[in-house]
């Protein structure tokens, strides 16, 4: 489902026989099953941009995506309180993608891809 057109949001979510072998392994399955859906969407169908897909099993979604949000608030919040910038370890694109739109649309930091090649690092800097 399409959700309002302020937020492009595309939201999967996967019930079924199959929801416990999805969630083993801390989600790896679903994980694996996101990375590969984004690419063959991508072939199949031009992306909006700024189009967000939410995958989830049941209503659970991805737990390594919300414990990196997790992390990712923990470091928005050293940010606003040192109010100097945070360097994140290098990620995956994923990873990054997941960072980069959880902080799109605060207005208090943003956020900056850093370094060459697949795994790079994100700077989360005040505004």
């Amino acid at each position: 489902m399409l959700s309002n057109e302020e937020e492009k949001l595309l939201k999967i979510d996967i019930i079924g026989e199959d929801e416990e072998l999805l969630l083993k392994n801390d989600s790896e399955l679903l994980a694996s099953f996101d990375h590969v859906l984004r690419r063959y969407l991508g072939h199949l169908v031009t992306l909006e941009a700024g189009l967000k897909i939410q995958l989830s099993c049941n209503g659970n979604v991805n737990s390594r995506e919300e414990k990196l949000q997790q992390l990712t608030q923990k470091m928005k919040d050293r940010v606003l309180d040192q109010k100097a910038p945070v360097i994140l370890r290098p990620m995956s694109p994923t990873e990054r993608r997941i960072v980069h739109q959880f902080l799109d649309k605060d207005e208090l930091v943003r956020t900056v891809s850093l370094g060459d090649g697949h795994y790079k690092r994100i700077r989360i800097e005040p505004i």
